[in-house]
């Protein structure tokens, strides 16, 4: 369990941050996470925020957590996922295209992210439908006891 939650929200739009802010950024949430073992949640897309976040954790190795890792969860609703049929399987390795159609109203995971949870309500390219699930998972880690003896 994290003893710290970080959640970075903004919008789906592509922007680009000025390379000293990045850097201080990078520092400071890479710093943060690991000195208080936090996990940090975006959308997990390769789009706006969640982009710039995976694009700061570009450097992390961010298979499994291991004390000094960076853990980072995308939360996306699975209609809004670019290629997300590549995903559909059990049991064994997939590989997602993170191929981006311009014209195209989904929008691919970035592989920055350490792990996914995808929301599916039944709702194709309809953005936001994973808010609520989000917030009560936040909400529960935010309230889980931690032991300061671990």
């Amino acid at each position: 369990m994290p003893k710290l939650v970080i959640s970075v929200r903004g919008g789906g739009v592509n922007f680009k941050i000025r390379s000293s802010l990045g850097k201080v950024l990078q520092q400071g949430l890479i710093s943060a996470a690991k000195a208080t073992e936090a996990w940090i949640f975006t959308n997990g897309l390769n789009r706006g925020v969640s982009k710039q976040v995976g694009n700061l954790l570009s450097n992390q190795r961010l298979t499994g957590f291991k004390r000094g890792q960076v853990v980072s969860i995308g939360i996306s609703t699975w209609g809004i996922v670019e290629h997300r049929k590549e995903l559909i399987g059990r049991d064994h390795e997939r590989n997602y295209s993170m191929l981006e159609h311009s014209d195209s109203k989904f929008v691919p995971l970035n592989p920055r992210h350490s792990n996914f949870l995808l929301v599916d309500n039944g709702t194709v390219g309809k953005w936001g439908k994973e808010s609520f699930f989000r917030k009560r998972l936040l909400t529960y880690l935010s309230n889980f006891p931690t032991s300061s003896s671990e």
